[in-house]
């Protein structure tokens, strides 16, 4: 199936929006759980601190009962040294009344005590079904949040699942752009010149009469590529192996896709490449070199990538 730029942007741009949308997502579930983290601990706070009040209230209605108790037989047995007195004098009658009277009183201010306790503990009462109401909220309110947390781990993990796919069909498709848009040379035609005293030129395979190689090929029409300059490399290897190589043809170092070191090339040309079939031409006519019998082989590169070669032999 063919995959033309048009679609391959809109893919793309799909995907992309998809990725946002999703990252939005998962940012709301992010900020659910912790509101609902915080709101968990807040109810546990207030259930602490109301039982921490509930066990002072009950502190305080069991000192006042003993306070009470205390007072009352301490009230008793002074009544009853009082009432043993009675009866002696009148003037000491009169005294006798008189300190019964203000036991009375204090009997009043200990009733005042029980009152107290008596509020103390329908405030404690109250306390207690606030606690349990409480308690069961929170118990309500924690299997509600473990509900929300299983269902969005859920969530979660069937986005990041779809978020994986989103980004390998997106690495997919940058992989069949990067591929679809490399440039290719084709139709080479590599051949060997004698060039005669007289100028003429004249084919040949014989190694003693070559005087240059040239090399016709095409750059293959490419609709995705983009367009613009574009420089192609050439590196010319001898039978030996060798790179040919000369600073009159502007020959230098580059380094091959997938090398990490770098490798000496023969010349260089840039052309203007308008997604349309190009054709081009070279010719090495170094006349330092002495051509030997064997392959000259020809690799071209643009980008650094390989992108086509030829060769010919020579006798």
């Amino acid at each position: 199936m063919e995959i033309t730029p048009k679609k391959n942007i809109m893919a793309i741009e799909a995907t992309k929006q998809s990725t946002e949308k999703k990252s939005k997502k998962t940012l709301f579930y992010i900020i659910l759980i912790v509101v609902l983290g915080l709101l968990n601990g807040g109810m546990f706070f207030w259930n602490w601190q109301t039982t921490q009040e509930n066990n002072k209230l009950e502190a305080n209605v069991d000192s006042l009962e003993k306070t009470k108790i205390e007072l009352n037989a301490k009230l008793d047995e002074a009544q009853a040294e009082l009432e043993a007195m009675k009866g002696t004098n009148e003037e000491l009658d009169a005294k006798v009344d008189s300190l019964l009277a203000q036991i009375e009183d204090q009997r009043k201010t200990i009733g005042g005590l029980n009152y107290r306790v008596r509020q103390i503990k329908v405030t404690r009462d109250g306390l207690e079904r606030a606690l349990d109401n409480l308690n069961a909220q929170i118990a309500e309110l924690k299997a509600s949040y473990e509900a929300k947390i299983d269902t969005l781990n859920q969530k979660l993990t069937a986005e990041i699942d779809d978020k994986n796919r989103i980004i390998d069909i997106k690495t997919g498709l940058e992989e069949i752009i990067a591929r679809g848009s490399a440039l290719k040379a084709i139709s080479f035609n590599t051949k060997a010149i004698q060039v005669k005293g007289s100028g003429k030129e004249k084919e040949t395979t014989k190694a003693k009469k070559v005087s240059k190689l040239t090399l016709d090929f095409e750059i293959a029409e490419n609709l995705v590529a983009d367009a613009g300059s574009k420089e192609i490399i050439f590196v010319i290897t001898g039978p030996d192996g060798a790179t040919l190589a000369s600073d009159a043809k502007g020959s230098g170092m580059f380094i091959p896709e997938g090398e990490s070191t770098e490798e000496r090339y023969s010349m260089k040309k840039t052309i203007s490449y308008n997604n349309k079939s190009t054709p081009m031409s070279i010719t090495w006519d170094d006349e330092a070199i002495i051509f030997s019998p064997g392959t000259y082989k020809f690799e071209l590169y643009e980008s650094n990538k390989s992108i086509g070669r030829s060769s010919i032999e020579l006798f």
